[in-house]
């Protein structure tokens, strides 16, 4: 999966770039108390996260996607003012849709920029018709 905080230069924009900061560090922290023993996340730059985990069915994943919304649905309370914000996330499935990393990867983010164009603040799992 990748992760992408929604509007997240009106934040450094509107509240400078430490509060910027501290809302990625807040997030981060987060996504580590949320990720399961086998599971791997980290900041790929900016307001990007990724997010590999194993799944044994897309119901799985599904629910995963939901639990992450879910919680980036809550306020973040940081030192001089508490956040709402939204993410679009971009899931793609191995061995299923994809055979290596590079494609891994390249599906996730085809996902996240379809769910940015339909409106942000959501998830979007690949299929074959969004790259046609």
């Amino acid at each position: 999966m990748l992760i992408d905080l929604d509007d997240f230069k009106q934040v450094n924009d509107s509240y400078g770039h430490q509060t910027g900061d501290q809302l990625l560090q807040a997030l981060a922290q987060r996504f580590k108390n949320m990720q399961r023993k086998n599971d791997f996340v980290c900041r790929l730059g900016g307001d990007e996260f990724a997010w590999l985990a194993e799944a044994n069915n897309i119901i799985a994943v599904e629910a995963l996607l939901a639990r992450i919304l879910k919680e980036l649905q809550k306020p973040v309370p940081l030192e001089k003012v508490t956040l709402k914000v939204s993410c679009s996330i971009g899931a793609s499935l191995f061995p299923n849709l994809a055979q290596d990393a590079k494609t891994l990867f390249h599906q996730a983010d085809s996902s996240m920029y379809q769910i940015k164009r339909s409106g942000k603040g959501g998830c979007f799992i690949y299929h074959s018709s969004i790259d046609a």
